[in-house]
């Protein structure tokens, strides 16, 4: 996951202004990823995300340059939808959603951005 994440990072490079990530291998096959990211249009990314061979934990906060939220994707069990736990948060309310994964997360994002700019 790690090398996924930096490698997503760097092909991004064009579209982020600040970055501060904090990746903590846990064991061989157990990873913890969090921090923020804050893009060139002023939107901000806050993350946390925990990868273990029988456990894959998630939240990615997007946000727009106010702190007004653009978009939450989590898997807290706390929201009855047809993706169960996965879900995301909008202005609308919250919907079904996949599975996500950081590199899946930057490339959503890196569209809002260049829509922006």
């Amino acid at each position: 996951m790690i090398s996924q994440v930096r490698e997503t990072l760097e092909e991004l490079d064009y579209v982020i202004d600040e970055q501060d990530l904090s990746f903590e291998r846990i064991d061989g096959s157990t990873v913890l990823l969090k921090g923020s990211i804050v893009f060139v249009d002023g939107s901000r990314l806050e993350f946390t995300e925990f990868e273990s061979p029988d456990n894959h934990d998630y939240r990615f906060q997007f946000m727009n340059q106010d702190n007004d939220l653009i978009r939450r994707w989590d898997n807290s069990p706390h929201h009855d939808v047809e993706t169960f736990p996965d879900h995301v948060h909008t202005g609308d309310g919250v919907k079904p959603s996949e599975e996500k994964y950081m590199p899946e997360i930057l490339k959503l994002v890196e569209d809002t951005v260049l829509s922006n700019i």
